[in-house]
């Protein structure tokens, strides 16, 4: 066989190159942990995922100028808004080789939540992203329960997670 297919003229990719976007998915996938991101965010703070443990997590993949992400933002926005007195926190890797560029955005709050910036691709490559933008949902201990999902399925997941997390008086 031949490294190009000869109906389509793509290289064909080998599966020994598939290895670590598998690994990656049965380590990190739906009911695992995510790995550990551990770096300041955009604005030089110190920022680490597990930080925010006992809080449903949302964490989005974007890049500067991805039309996609960035029709996404109005509901991130309403979605941080609505959740401000929950055990809630709306992150994101943006990928821009400009830190301007994200700064900008924070300024004038097209993004109101805290970024981590991805300039040289490796929180991308780490987290085995294909897609921009890729959603992942975290329950309050951390688990990942839902990913690439949007709209008003993204809004229902976190609520029910949150109303998981949060204990409710006995009746």
């Amino acid at each position: 066989r031949s490294d190009v297919d000869a109906m389509t003229h793509v290289k064909r990719r080998r599966v020994v190159d598939l290895i670590p976007s598998v690994a990656f998915e049965l380590a990190h996938g739906i009911g695992q942990k995510p790995p550990e991101i551990d770096q300041g965010d955009v604005a030089g703070n110190a920022m680490r995922l597990s930080e925010f443990h006992g809080k449903v997590v949302v964490l989005m993949f974007s890049f500067t100028g991805c039309g996609p992400c960035e029709e996404m933002y109005p509901g991130n926005r309403e979605l941080v808004e609505e959740l401000t007195a929950q055990p809630f926190v709306f992150v994101s890797i943006v990928r821009d080789p400009k830190v301007q560029s994200v700064l900008e955005s924070i300024a004038s709050k097209k993004i109101t939540w805290r970024v981590w910036l991805d300039s040289d691709t490796t929180l991308s490559q780490q987290w085995n992203i294909r897609a921009w933008p890729t959603m992942y949902v975290m329950d309050s201990e951390g688990v990942i329960r839902f990913k690439d999902i949007r709209g008003e399925s993204l809004k229902l997941a976190v609520r029910k997670l949150i109303d998981a997390a949060v204990p409710t008086p006995d009746k």
